[in-house]
Parts: structure tokens; C-alpha cells; sequence
């Protein structure tokens, strides 16, 4: 059984067809890259998934039952979106971390002080970024801290949507060993082919319909 399926999507703005009767799924631990050229509707395709582009045909299936507004929850709660926009705050990173685990959704989870430290290692990232300005950090530095966050957040789904653009190639390499060593499912947009690379990924291939 599919973790994720999504049956006769078709989405369109104004006079645009994005998709037609597209067919994709993902079962639980893959890892899957969706290509194609830029404007295709790659990102959208996540949001519409995500229920933030409600004006579709289709069904989305996530763990066997479809999805409706009604539950679109269940299937936000178990994903971690993470994109390459990484300006998600302001204040020392500390801090940062404090207050998202502070909210109702998020207190059971909060992290204890030693896998933050684990995580920070393990981006290439020292302990000292905890007590830094997260707007002061570099545009790597704040999209390692991002990931960091999202994961602490121990969703075992991800979107992950150009979240190696700009990086350099040591970090890179570290942010996509990561994901696919690990046992996550990932649904990954990427122009980076080093994804593509890995033992294991597969691909989907967005189709122009113009």
C-alpha cells in the first residue's frame, strides 16, 4: 500500500494547464525526486498536496484514506515541509528553537539539549551558532538551521524543495546524505543531479502540457 498516492491529479490557473490526469506514488522510506524545468509547477504540486491549492481534480490518498479539508491535517502533521526560502525568524537561534517547541503543538516534543548538539555536528555546524542572531548567520548556515528544526520536529515525512540551492559542495553532500541514509520518506525537488546519484532515489518526471 502506497503511504502516498495521488490519482487523476489535474490543476490549472487561468488559461495554464499545470497537470493532467497525473499518477504518482511513494511508499513509506522512499525516496523520490520530482524533475523537470523550471515554471513547470513542481512546487505547486507540494502545496497542492499540502492543501494550500484546494482548486484540483483528483484524490490525494495518504496512508490508504483519501484526503479532504476535513483531514488534511493528519497528512500536515506528519510532513515536514522545508524550503529554500530559510528566513523563519528573528533572535538568537537558541531562542528560536525555544519558542517553536514552546508552542501547544510542538511542547511534547521538545528536543533535549544533546541531539540539538548531535544535529548541529552532524550539518557542520558549531555550538556556538546557538547563541548567534539567526538573521546574522550566512544564507547556508540559516537553511542548515532550518533542517535542523524540522527534523527535531520528528515528522517522518518530508517535502524537500531546493533545500541544497546555494549550498556548497561539502554542505550539500551532507544535507543529501542525511536524507537518503536516513529512514524517512522524501519527496524531493531538486535541480541538483547529486540527488539523483543515490543508490535507491527514484525520479519522476513532470511533462510540460503547453
Amino acid at each position: 500500500m502506497p503511504y502516498l498516492e495521488l490519482q487523476n491529479i489535474s490543476l490549472g490557473f487561468k488559461d495554464q494547464t499545470l497537470f493532467e490526469n497525473l499518477n504518482l506514488s511513494i511508499n513509506k522510506g522512499e525516496k523520490l525526486v520530482i524533475s523537470g524545468p523550471s515554471g513547470i509547477g513542481k512546487s505547486s504540486l507540494l502545496k497542492l498536496i499540502l492543501g494550500f491549492i484546494p482548486e484540483f481534480k483528483g484524490q490525494i490518498k495518504f496512508n490508504d484514506e483519501t484526503i479532504s479539508t476535513q483531514n488534511i491535517w493528519k497528512l500536515r502533521r506528519s510532513i515536514g515541509y522545508i524550503s529554500q526560502d530559510s528566513d523563519i525568524g528573528e533572535g538568537k537561534v537558541s531562542q528560536l528553537i525555544e519558542d517553536i517547541f514552546a508552542l501547544k503543538a510542538n511542547i511534547k516534543q521538545k528536543p533535549k539539549e544533546s541531539r540539538i548538539t548531535k544535529l548541529l555536528h552532524d550539518f557542520m555546524l558549531d555550538e556556538s551558532t546557538l547563541n548567534k542572531d539567526f538573521e546574522d548567520l550566512s544564507g547556508g548556515e540559516k537553511k542548515r538551521v532550518a533542517i535542523i528544526i524540522s527534523i527535531l520536529l520528528d515528522r517522518d515525512f518530508f517535502f524537500l524543495d531546493e533545500i541544497t540551492a546555494g549550498l556548497d559542495a561539502e554542505a550539500q553532500e551532507t544535507v543529501i546524505d542525511y536524507f537518503i541514509q536516513s529512514t524517512h520518506t522524501a519527496i524531493i525537488i531538486s535541480h541538483d543531479k547529486e540527488w539523483l546519484n543515490r543508490n535507491g532515489v527514484k525520479e519522476f518526471r513532470l511533462k510540460s502540457n503547453k
